[in-house]
């Protein structure tokens, strides 16, 4: 099915009235949140009954979005006839169960490269910038125009997940439908502001840490940082506060592929990967159950901080370019 035709095959879903319930991955990035809460302010705001709910709820590094309070961290009990996964490449990495709804219509909306078109409907573009850019679509094609709090989520998730606009999937869609956005009432000082303007002491604490841990692997071509649980305590942070710590060894000049390992638990680490050029960190996550696009990806390891490192250097040390 071509993606036109996905398109309208997924408004056609969530216009055939009933409940609708708006779901992401779990560890939501920008994307994810800003996708899901775009979604669902736009369809409750144009009458239809729709919940959107996030597991663990809405990360703290994006609880100013407009309207953020109105996500869930639950899912309320509804006779829901349509399920939409946005970002996701699996029900499973939603973080919740939703077999008592097996009846209902399962709509996948998502860009990356290895989704497996799991949905009764998919609207898959593997080109797309932002799953954010998905859903904007989707919205026009069923004749819906985003309000201002709308508008600005989506445009949020288009926004990280370029890196503001730095990335190689800044396409020319990406731009075109900020300008839509924008148009719509989005607030860009707003998402910028919020996202690089507003950082606390306790978090700057915490980035002075990190950092110091910083060491480069494969003649410098490979920049890995690390936080601990210590670390966490000390500061009176959490894993969320470390939100785009990843970029900084990234844009350390030399450097293409940077690590970072977050210790989850003793000898459990959440690892997110980032590329500059060449390394397909998205292969590298795969290997170890995790996933992503080539130049941004993220896997859960266990093992201690060492042997972990040492197995994705490994891997790394395999791809072209490292």
């Amino acid at each position: 099915m071509s993606p036109q035709n996905e398109k309208s095959a997924a408004a056609k879903a969530l216009t055939t009235g009933g409940e609708i319930l708006v779901l992401s991955h779990i560890n939501p990035d920008g994307d994810a949140v800003g996708s899901v809460l775009g979604l669902t302010l736009a369809l409750v705001q144009n009458g239809f009954r729709a919940t959107g709910s996030l597991a663990g709820g809405v990360p703290a590094h994006y609880r100013w979005l407009p309207s953020a309070e109105i996500l869930k961290d639950h899912i309320p009990k509804a006779d829901y006839k349509a399920i939409v996964l946005l970002d996701c490449g699996e029900f499973s990495r939603s973080g919740f169960e939703v077999g008592e709804w097996k009846n209902a219509v399962k709509v996948n909306i998502d860009h990356h490269t290895a989704n497996p078109h799991f949905g009764d409907v998919n609207f898959v573009v593997e080109g797309a910038s932002a799953t954010g850019e998905l859903v904007l679509e989707l919205l026009e094609e069923m004749g819906i125009a985003p309000s201002p709090e709308s508008a600005t989520a989506l445009y949020a998730a288009i926004h990280t997940d370029t890196g503001g606009f730095r990335y190689s999937n800044s396409t020319a869609s990406a731009f075109a439908a900020s300008a839509r956005l924008v148009g719509l009432g989005a607030k860009p000082a707003l998402v910028d502001q919020n996202l690089y303007e507003r950082e606390s002491p306790a978090r700057t604490a915490l980035l002075g840490k990190v950092l110091g841990t910083i060491q480069y692997r494969h003649g410098g071509k490979t920049a890995v940082i690390n936080v601990t649980q210590k670390m966490l305590e000390a500061t009176g942070t959490t894993l969320e506060d470390t939100e785009n710590f990843v970029n900084f060894p990234r844009s350390v000049e030399g450097v293409e592929t940077a690590i970072f390992l977050k210790e989850k638990s003793e000898n459990l680490y959440r690892v997110t990967l980032r590329s500059a050029n060449s390394v397909d960190v998205a292969q590298i996550a795969r290997k170890f159950g995790g996933g992503g696009h080539k130049r941004a990806a993220g896997a859960t390891l266990e093992g201690t901080l060492e042997d972990s490192l040492e197995k994705l250097l490994a891997e790394i040390a395999l791809q072209p370019g490292s």
